[in-house]
């Protein structure tokens, strides 16, 4: 195995594949992102996403044909500046996503999925014990 070796692993019936090369220089200060196609055992490149800062946070949500992740905002303050970006996996196109209001308070948002709907829970820093949904 070498450093750039990607697996896909199901713990469930414990089998793993090695992915084909991505082919992708990591040093490189651009934005590249290609998607894994299982089916067609490939990987494809799709356009950068429309980033508003420092990068993506956590592991993404799929929610009717559509990728979404939380973007966080660049600047020190890690509760304030998030957006929710989505990729629809048909049409491959970005988007920013509308985000619930929560009043003027910021917070860390963290998406999941409820039944067949995308949720965020919101940790408003000043109310540690508060976390809305």
């Amino acid at each position: 195995m070498g450093k750039k070796d990607v697996f896909l692993w199901n713990p469930s019936i414990r089998v793993y594949k090695k992915l084909p090369d991505f082919g992708t220089n990591l040093s490189t200060p651009l934005i590249e992102v290609k998607i894994y196609s299982l089916k067609d055992d490939s990987w494809r490149s799709v356009s950068s996403p429309p980033l508003d800062g420092v990068g993506l946070f956590g592991s993404g949500k799929f929610v009717n044909r559509k990728l979404h992740c939380a973007n966080h905002a660049a600047g020190d303050d890690f509760d304030k500046g998030w957006n929710i970006i989505s990729i629809d996996l048909v049409e491959w196109k970005w988007e920013t996503v509308e985000q619930p209001c929560n009043g003027e308070e910021e917070g860390v948002l963290v998406l999941g999925v409820l039944g067949d709907n995308l949720s965020v829970l919101s940790n408003i820093s000043h109310r540690r014990s508060d976390i809305d949904v």
